[in-house]
């Protein structure tokens, strides 16, 4: 009667036991049938980089000491830790986590930031990420790792699995968060639409300083001219322009009327990867010419 109680036990536990010549066995269920508080560890593989159980699913060391086999960590970051849900930038800047991007080499179609993710458990290192491979790239927390995914826009089902492309030096792109401009003057996410004739992309965004207030209030330009808002050298200021230029339009929709101009606008909400950035409001700034 003791050993059929024990035997209801730890059944309760997430195990099977049996009797075999005397001892007792524990038989671990699949990965898939565990409960949550046992289920197995999830890893970031970083040949796909993909999340897979390892650890949990393979013994419930509840039932006892699980196999040595078992018991080892694959030297793969976690798929939860501090990195998670950081952006590119500030992704780049935590130690301990690196960045990844998904490429469509054979579309029309740029690059996207993945995730930000754990370096592997013997890293973070340091040193030149040309040529590196999978495992090692994941080490680096100064690299940025990029995947190809070959399925389109529109998901196909199952889900074709990405595979590591390259890896290279991250390179964070200039954002206002990284940008100190003098007294009297701020910083905005100023972007350049693109004209998309190249398929769908994302404006290009830079960070300029601009004046508090408007300095063209006390200029005045004479007949013929008029006083604007242009911008260079990452920094915008008061100017007096010829009134037929691009620069001398006031407003969006005459500015895209001239195919000589181009529109630009003072994004908000944004952020920004390496290549791009992305706001999530964009509001008419000024006229330039292209």
């Amino acid at each position: 009667m003791r050993r059929f109680l024990l035997a209801l036990t730890v059944l309760l536990a997430g195990c099977d036991l049996y009797f075999t010549d005397g001892d007792d066995e524990c038989k671990a269920y699949p990965a898939t049938d565990l409960e949550g508080d046992i289920a197995p560890n999830l890893l970031r593989n970083p040949d796909n980089g993909e999340c897979e159980g390892y650890g949990g699913g393979q013994c419930d060391d509840r039932c006892g000491p699980c196999p040595v086999a078992d018991q080892a960590v694959r030297d793969w970051g976690s798929c939860y830790s501090e990195c998670d849900g950081k952006a590119a930038n500030d992704c780049m800047a935590a130690p301990g986590c690196f960045a990844a991007y998904t490429e469509w080499p054979s579309q029309d179609r740029q690059g996207e930031f993945r995730g930000c993710w754990q370096t592997a458990p013997s890293g973070p290192t340091g040193g030149s990420c040309a040529g590196l491979d999978a495992q090692s790239c994941s080490r680096h927390d100064n690299c940025t790792a990029h995947y190809t995914d070959e399925d389109t826009k529109v998901r196909t089902s199952p889900r074709q699995p990405t595979t590591f492309l390259y890896c290279v030096d991250e390179v964070a792109s200039p954002s206002c968060a990284s940008t100190t401009c003098q007294t009297g003057s701020h910083c905005e996410e100023q972007c350049y639409p693109c004209d998309g004739q190249d398929g769908p992309c994302d404006p290009i965004c830079q960070p300029m300083c601009v004046p508090d207030t408007n300095a063209c209030e006390a200029i005045d330009c004479g007949a013929g001219w008029a006083c604007t808002e242009v911008c260079s050298g990452g920094a915008c200021g008061a100017q007096c322009v010829p009134s037929g230029t691009c620069e001398a339009i006031t407003t969006e929709p005459a500015c895209k009327t001239r195919p000589d101009c181009t529109t630009v606008y003072n994004g908000e909400d944004c952020t920004c990867y390496p290549d791009h950035c992305e706001c999530n409001v964009l509001t008419y700034e000024r006229c330039e010419t292209k």
